[in-house]
């Protein structure tokens, strides 16, 4: 009875263990969401090498949970397009208000990619290097003026 009992328990933590290290997929934005670029910064990989813009977005009225569970309104992210180069960072400059849909990326899964102060001022174990929560965003565009 109590090896029934112990392989039971095993099972069971096994189990347990198993359905814990899954990662649950955020559900996309159903509708257009609308934000205002506010920043955006070159970053580069681990090796100092592949520089590549991160655009800062302000979301108002939404929030999301960033370094520390602590909410934002802004939001960072490295895919306005399907390619990033130089004409994306002209065409969704500062200032500029897009539509997206988005899916928000865990934080053990955010982009390495990093701004030279942060390399040089951020603690080794916090990976991403910001704060800020980071959203894969798809369908976006520029918002058309009132």
């Amino acid at each position: 009875m109590k090896a029934l009992r112990l392989l039971a328990l095993t099972g069971i933590s096994l189990l347990a263990m198993s359905n814990s290290c899954e990662k649950d997929a955020a559900e996309p934005a159903v509708s257009l969401t609308t934000g205002r670029v506010v920043r955006i910064e070159s970053t580069i990989d681990d090796a100092g090498n592949n520089p590549r813009p991160r655009w800062e977005v302000d979301v108002t009225p939404l929030f999301f949970a960033g370094l520390n569970g602590v909410a934002y309104q802004e939001i960072k992210t490295f895919n306005l397009l399907d390619t990033v180069t130089l004409l994306d960072t002209v065409t969704y400059k500062v200032g500029s208000t897009i539509q997206f849909n988005y899916q928000l990326v865990p934080q053990a899964q955010h982009t390495p990619w990093r701004t030279l102060y942060e390399y040089d001022n951020t603690a080794m174990q916090i990976a991403w290097g910001d704060r800020l929560p980071e959203l894969t965003l798809t369908n976006v565009q520029l918002a058309k003026r009132q």
